[in-house]
């Protein structure tokens, strides 16, 4: 092997490793991707809950001072 076409697949090489996001080591790299994935997705699901909360909240206030203020009653 000459030494261009060894630099050549050392850097094709390199390429490919620059590719994958996380590690290096292939071997942990789909453990990285789903551990990174898992916690995403709980992170949204946090916050998915807390905007519906504050949602529901905002909505039962407002309905409340509608009703206090238009003079109706809940009856």
């Amino acid at each position: 092997m000459t030494y261009s076409a060894f630099l050549d697949r050392k850097m094709k090489m390199y390429r490919r490793r620059k590719l994958i996001p996380f590690y290096t080591d292939r071997s942990e790299a789909p453990l990285v991707r789903a551990g990174t994935g898992f916690h995403i997705a709980i992170s949204a699901m946090g916050a998915l809950v807390l905007a519906v909360f504050a949602l529901v909240t905002a909505a039962g206030i407002l309905i409340f001072l509608y009703i206090m203020f238009s003079g109706g009653s809940l009856l």
